[in-house]
């Protein structure tokens, strides 16, 4: 194909750098609370740039350079392309695991926030992800054999390639059929009746701590005004309950 069209070559090269980076994304932005794209994200789009950078001098050749180029491999050319196979190779573990970990924090959170929280689309991504991970890390291990001509008789990256396609086309299919997501903010721990009660008990405890007729009777006023607050909320949230119905809907817990 390089032969042909010499323009081409390396191009479409550059592009997986973006697969690794992009998955963890979508993950993080389908699962999270962030709703648009941040700055600090293009970090990881940096490998793909400074590829860009490296074989920009062989994008920019005339013709017959590039094919000279394809039939006489220079030491820089072997080079880099060795140095960015190392990158991509350790991208595509790191950003794997990455995204697992995210999906298994998530798992283990929206209990707290929804009854049926195994969404197809959750257990999707878990497995995609996994065997892509999987996958990539044999096919990792075919290519750093071949550096000491040791041969298995199969293409493992081959595979790996296929492996990749259909989990692409399977996240795709279940994010398009799958009902919204319930969207955590993960770095935020759920606020609930015992966090409430602990809050209050440790502000009692540390006013009765302290010496003084008055410090005792403020511990009162306070433990007073957090059983005021419980009770209004308590009545807030009977007069939710007995006018929306929340009980009804089978992904509230």
């Amino acid at each position: 194909l390089y032969e042909k069209y010499p323009h081409m070559a390396f191009v479409f090269d550059q592009l997986i750098f973006l697969f690794f980076p992009l998955l963890y994304l979508q993950v993080k932005y389908l699962l999270t609370s962030h709703t648009s794209f941040q700055p600090k994200d293009l970090f990881h789009f940096i490998p793909f740039l400074v590829s860009i950078g490296l074989f920009l001098n062989i994008f920019l050749m005339p013709t017959q350079e590039k094919i000279e180029l394809f039939e006489n491999r220079t030491p820089y050319l072997q080079t880099i392309e060795i140095i960015l196979n190392e990158v991509i190779s350790l991208q595509g573990i790191i950003y794997s695991i990455l995204a697992i970990l995210l999906i298994k924090k998530y798992q283990a959170k929206i209990k707290d926030y929804v009854s049926s929280a195994q969404k197809n689309i959750i257990k999707i991504l878990y497995v995609g992800i996994a065997l892509n991970l999987l996958s990539w890390s044999m096919g990792i291990a075919d290519v750093h054999l071949r550096y000491f001509n040791i041969e298995l008789g199969i293409d493992l990256f081959a595979l790996n390639y296929l492996i990749l396609v259909l989990v692409i086309y399977a996240i795709s299919y279940a994010a398009l059929k799958s009902a919204e997501i319930f969207k955590l903010d993960l770095q935020t721990e759920f606020i609930g009746a015992k966090a409430i009660k602990k809050i209050v008990q440790r502000s009692a405890d540390d006013n009765i701590a302290k010496e003084g007729k008055y410090v005792a009777q403020e511990s009162t006023e306070s433990l007073e005004d957090a059983n005021r607050e419980l009770t209004r909320l308590n009545d807030k949230l009977l007069a939710y309950i007995e006018q929306e119905k929340p009980y009804l809907n089978p992904e509230l817990s």
